[in-house]
């Protein structure tokens, strides 16, 4: 976060806590509404010292997280939604789980999309 306010002059809206913390610490500070670092030294050396590899490194660490969560969400719903539809519908069932069946690789492919997926994964035909 510190590197991006330091390239960028923006943070993440979604790290408000660390934002807090950093601010508490005297890191960085809101004169006239915009977060800035404190120390201009130590802002050159974020722009310039950092490398881009150990930055993309971190941020695909930080976005892991959150995949893994809507993964497990969207299994659950479809779960659901299939438990449903055997509660509901008895023969008819099947009509259903194959249609949601083959929706879930194009779903998937709009999610990686949006999120700018892999190459490796892009390859795959």
């Amino acid at each position: 976060m510190l590197v991006h306010l330091a390239q960028e002059r923006i943070v993440n809206p979604n790290c408000r806590h660390a934002v807090q913390e950093l601010i508490g610490e005297g890191l960085i500070v809101r004169p006239y509404g915009m977060l800035t670092i404190r120390d201009d030294r130590f802002s050159q050396f974020l722009k310039s010292d950092v490398p881009r590899s150990s930055i993309k490194h971190w941020e695909k660490q930080g976005a892991g997280t959150h995949s893994d969560t809507l993964r497990i969400s969207l299994g659950i719903a479809g779960a659901a939604v299939v438990g449903f539809l055997l509660y509901t519908q008895g023969a008819i069932w099947l009509t259903y789980a194959t249609g949601l069946a083959t929706a879930v690789p194009t779903i998937m492919k709009l999610y990686d999309g949006f999120r700018g997926g892999s190459p490796a994964a892009a390859q795959v035909h």
